[in-house]
C-alpha cells in the first residue's frame, strides 16, 4: 500500500511537482538541508524514471543528472562541514 503511494507520487507530473516544490523551498528558505532534500528527491525521481523507461537516451541523461545531483549533495555537505568547523 505504501509502495503504491510512493509509485503514484513518482509518476511524471506528481513527482516532478514535488521535486520542484522542494527546489523552490530551498530558494525561499536558505537552508542547505532543504537543498540536500531536494537533490535527494531528484535522485530518487530520476532513478525511478530511469528504471521505468525503455529509451536508452533517457537512461543516459538520467544517469548524468543523477551524477550532477550527487555532486551537488557532496558539495553542500562539504560546505556545511567546513562551515561547522
Amino acid at each position: 500500500m505504501i509502495v503504491d503511494k510512493i509509485k503514484a507520487v513518482l509518476q511524471w507530473e506528481k513527482g516532478m511537482t514535488a521535486v520542484n516544490l522542494l527546489f523552490v523551498l530551498s530558494l525561499l528558505i536558505r537552508s542547505n538541508w532543504i537543498a540536500l532534500a531536494a537533490c535527494a528527491a531528484w535522485i530518487v525521481y530520476l532513478a525511478y524514471q530511469m528504471k521505468s523507461t525503455s529509451s536508452k537516451a533517457v537512461r543516459v541523461l538520467s544517469g548524468v543528472l543523477i551524477a550532477l545531483a550527487g555532486f551537488i549533495i557532496a558539495a553542500n555537505l562539504y560546505a556545511s562541514i567546513k562551515r561547522a568547523l
